[in-house]
């Protein structure tokens, strides 16, 4: 049985993209086994280690996933891969072993398909024949740790204005998101510059108050902050970077 690694994204900024991720990656898995194939899905096997486990660094992960690339067939490549610099280290490895890569599939052979021998020597000739495909081009992303692409929009890279600025915590994570909106999460992150933005107004609306001398108790933030959201208190602001 021919063995097939999966590589694709996995860490996201939300956990629901994280968890969109995985379940690309497994559903991509079981597509695979049905059509005779024995895959790795690293998405699947350790999902949420980095949670759960803090510990085992990430590196870790990363070189053992490769040794399990060394021994497989061929590579399956994710829709998204060009994001995970992972993805990227993991084809240039299958690169290295010369073995077949993938990016849909419809093109994957089924492999529960059996095939005349005149047909499997047909095969081999063609294979033997054909021009090398060209090198696949690696996109290179920018430096996401130190600055991120989203982040160097205008003239100025959004954490020199903050600091510059002095901004606290939540005027700056207003800034953050009115920043990359258009090149990262779109109208989600809109939403979650008006969470802070409807968090800071609600804190100092409290604090007027405080100023006035009314007895408020602290549950008046969590009035405001109601009032000005319509309700919608829930957004996912967890995982940001």
């Amino acid at each position: 049985m021919k063995k097939i690694y999966l590589a694709g994204p996995y860490n996201a900024d939300t956990g629901i993209q994280k968890q969109k991720n995985i379940d690309q990656a497994r559903d991509a898995a079981a597509e695979l086994y049905r059509n005779g194939w024995a895959p790795f899905c690293p998405h699947t096997m350790t999902a949420y280690f980095d949670d759960d486990f803090p510990d085992i660094e990430r590196e870790t992960y990363l070189e053992t996933d490769k040794a399990w690339l060394r021994v497989c067939d061929a590579i399956f490549m994710l829709i998204g891969w060009q994001r995970s610099d992972g993805a990227k280290s993991e084809l240039r490895q299958a690169d290295i072993q010369g073995i077949d890569r993938y990016y849909a599939l419809k093109d994957v052979p089924d492999l529960t398909v059996a095939k005349p021998p005149e047909a499997e020597e047909d095969e081999v000739v063609q294979n033997l024949t054909a021009e090398p495909l060209p090198p696949v081009p690696v996109i290179e992303c920018g430096d996401f740790i130190n600055h991120p692409p989203h982040y160097t929009q205008g003239k100025m890279e959004c954490i020199r204005a903050i600091e510059g600025l002095g901004l606290p915590f939540h005027e700056a994570q207003v800034l953050k998101y009115l920043v990359r909106w258009r090149s990262k999460g779109g109208v989600e992150d809109l939403k979650k510059a008006r969470w802070y933005l409807c968090r800071l107004i609600a804190q100092n609306s409290f604090y007027l108050e405080q100023r006035r001398g009314e007895r408020t108790p602290e549950e008046t933030i969590a009035r405001h902050f109601a009032e000005l959201m319509g309700g919608d208190t829930d957004a996912d602001i967890s995982g940001e970077s």
